[in-house]
């Protein structure tokens, strides 16, 4: 497997992008994380992926992880061009988005803008389109908390599903605690309190829908109501876990990645589809 860490900086306002390649496949995935993660979210499952068939690429979101942190900028358009530096770096003329709770807005973002470079997308635990119902000062009260550790594991420990080990629940709580306040802050006005509704419609492309059945927000009811609404060409698949999926059944996950990617995308999975400039 090849894999490497790299560096872009987004010719539109200079804040440096940090992503990490891995693997020599025909078939990109572009994965993107969650509120207050970063690259690591993905470790678990890139080495039980089909390295014959992806090349994966793994984005720290600007102001997360090894990313630049500007004090402004946290908008879904700077986000969208970020990772669309990041492909352009990577010489991908198409991609697929894995997106995960905030991440999969993001990747919804992208295929609405960006259709003709978005052929497919996977959505995980995905935030929808619309807002979000958490109250928002309530929300603003647990990002300004968020870098003490223990109070992320008494409001985020629920999150998780009942299996899921310890030390993945205080390894997500300590990359939440290490994220600056005002970028919490700030991507919890865009994922919570900022609709894209407008902008996304009924999105016609191929999307695989990953969904944790006892994720207490974003669980299968909310999915149904607020994210499959948006989608036209959708098929589900629910998970025994919690909200963190790509932690708690990385297996689960890189196997349904693994059998329904290739089979959205006709022929990419033998030839790459004219993925790559």
């Amino acid at each position: 497997m090849v894999s490497g860490k790299k560096p872009v900086t987004p010719d539109f306002d200079g804040v440096e992008i940090h992503y990490e390649p891995h693997g020599t496949g025909q078939v990109p995935l572009m994965f993107l994380h969650g509120w207050g993660g970063n690259c690591r979210t993905w470790d678990p499952i890139l080495p039980k992926l089909d390295a014959a068939q992806f090349r994966s690429i793994c984005v720290d979101l600007r102001g997360h992880g090894q990313s630049g942190q500007p004090a402004v900028g946290y908008t879904w358009t700077d986000f969208t061009q970020d990772v669309l530096a990041v492909a352009d770096r990577e010489r991908l003329s198409r991609f697929v988005p894995v997106g995960f709770s905030m991440g999969g807005k993001l990747a919804c973002h992208l295929a609405a803008l960006h259709p003709e470079r978005i052929p497919a997308q996977v959505l995980v635990s995905s935030a929808g389109p619309g807002l979000v119902p958490i109250e928002r000062e309530a929300g603003l009260q647990i990002c300004r908390a968020a870098n003490d550790r223990n109070k992320n594991k008494l409001f985020f420990g629920n999150w998780f599903g009942p299996r899921a080990a310890k030390a993945v629940v205080d390894a997500y709580c300590d990359t939440i605690a290490a994220t600056p306040v005002d970028v919490l802050m700030a991507t919890a006005e865009m994922t919570l309190w900022t609709s894209i509704e407008r902008v996304v419609g009924n999105l016609p492309l191929p999307t695989l829908l990953v969904m944790g059945r006892s994720d207490p927000v974003y669980g299968e009811a909310y999915q149904r109501a607020s994210v499959l609404p948006y989608l036209a060409n959708a098929q589900t698949a629910s998970v025994a876990s919690g909200h963190f999926i790509p932690l708690e059944c990385p297996a689960i996950l890189a196997k349904l990645l693994n059998e329904h990617v290739p089979t959205m995308i006709p022929g990419s999975a033998r030839c790459g589809d004219g993925m790559h400039r």
